[in-house]
């Protein structure tokens, strides 16, 4: 894999209907806030600040931090024609709901390269000391190399992520019973040969965010890829991708229902802090037909997974390239409470199988 040693080009990437513009903020900042109304709100995160600070420092600009929680943003005065925001995916969110409630144009500046919080219409917020669910405003996306060429890795991984999201969506049809997303062949094709350059990279995690805002299931990866930046670990998308296609991989090959053992539910909620009555075993008829549609396409998942497992050495070659080091391995203990974290995934099925008791 080899990486674009030229600068980035000043382009709307509009062809799949991404509003991504690739720019300088410097730029971006200076030709939106000159056609703003009144004052703009500029908020931004920790990893943001040292970047963003020197150019919010205009008399019609005010600065915010935002730490997770977005009730801070709304004991800005009034009269905030516009907010501008650069940070990972709760920061954008967070100015997006603003920007909803306050009814102004909002404009972003990821700093991940997974792009996560810069498109979908609804997402939960810390408001307080409550966590709800709201809605987000439309908002104008720019790319600067600059801010986001040190998470590319992730970006590379997060692709890796929504290719096995696809293959755990197929191996639900046969075994749940779930329904064929309507974004299943266009997100399939376009992920058949991933990205050589940042650019690309950039607008097929755009793509693929676009496709999951219309429907497309993000799959069970992507929680545990969260659970692994929730505990601090470095290229959690990597991890997430290298332990599920690890699990699916032995689940295809060896996997047999333990007919005469039941999981602990109750333990397994408790361990994630867990309401109970949110777990449901399955019944005794949908158990064994659960079972039989696993021996009828064993083969052909197992042939599947096989193949996306031994592009694993390209695919440890391209991370080492984009992280500049060489990438880790998952944790069993994260992969192990994932059925609780995502209750309709794949893993799900293994635990019910009691194929997840490690």
């Amino acid at each position: 894999m080899r990486l674009a040693e030229y600068p980035l080009p000043k382009i709307n990437s509009a062809e799949s209907g991404e509003s991504i513009q690739f720019i300088k903020a410097e730029e971006a900042l200076g030709a939106r806030i000159s056609g703003c109304a009144g004052k703009v709100l500029l908020a931004t995160d920790g990893q943001s600040l040292v970047r963003f600070a020197p150019l919010g420092r205009g008399m019609r600009t005010l600065s915010v931090v935002a730490e997770g929680d977005a009730l801070p943003l709304f004991s800005m005065p009034d009269g905030v024609g516009a907010v501008f925001a650069s940070g990972g995916a709760d920061t954008l969110r967070i100015a997006r709901f603003f920007a909803e409630v306050r009814k102004v144009p909002c404009y972003l500046f990821p700093v991940s390269a997974t792009l996560e919080g810069a498109w979908e219409p609804t997402a939960e917020i810390q408001l307080g000391e409550s966590r709800v669910r709201v809605p987000l405003a439309n908002a104008e996306v720019f790319y600067d190399e600059a801010l986001l060429k040190p998470t590319l890795a992730d970006g590379y991984a997060a692709l890796l992520l929504s290719r096995l999201s696809l293959f755990e969506e197929r191996a639900l049809r046969v075994l749940a019973g779930r329904e064929k997303s309507d974004m299943h062949e266009a997100a399939y094709a376009d992920l058949l040969d991933l990205p050589q350059t940042p650019t690309e990279i950039i607008s097929l995690n755009a793509r693929m965010r676009h496709y999951e805002c219309n429907g497309l299931p993000r799959g069970e990866g992507w929680a545990l890829a969260n659970a692994y930046r929730e505990n601090g670990d470095e290229l959690p998308y990597w991890r997430a991708f290298r332990s599920l296609s690890a699990l699916y991989y032995a689940f295809f090959k060896c996997g047999k229902p333990r007919r005469y053992f039941v999981p602990d539910y109750l333990a397994r909620a408790e361990r994630v802090h867990m309401a109970q009555g949110s777990l449901v075993p399955p019944q005794k008829r949908e158990y064994a037909e659960r079972a039989f549609a696993l021996e009828r396409s064993r083969a052909a998942f197992l042939s599947e997974i096989k193949g996306i497992c031994e592009h694993r050495p390209q695919d440890i070659r391209a991370v080492r390239l984009l992280a500049g080091k060489t990438p880790p391995a998952g944790d069993a203990a994260l992969l192990a409470c994932l059925p609780e974290r995502c209750g309709d995934g794949l893993s799900a099925i293994m635990r019910d199988f009691g194929l997840m008791e490690f």
